[in-house]
């Protein structure tokens, strides 16, 4: 889903747009800005059950040596 020039809320509604058509056992990953990953988060455990959504964050890698 691309998501592209959309606003929070308009991001939202697609999001729950296409997980209320999903078929039944659909599981949906996110990764991504942390708001879009909460909104899908959302989404996806209202249509799909929480046990169906799953994310994954991604940081730099830390520096040997550099001050944390």
């Amino acid at each position: 889903m691309i998501h592209a020039g959309l606003d929070g809320g308009a991001v939202a509604a697609s999001l729950a747009d296409a997980m209320a058509v999903s078929r039944e056992g659909t599981q949906a990953y996110v990764c991504g800005p942390a708001p879009f990953m909460a909104a899908v988060m959302a989404a996806g455990e209202e249509h799909l059950g929480a046990g169906a959504v799953h994310q994954e964050s991604f940081a730099p890698a830390a520096v040997e040596g550099a001050a944390a």
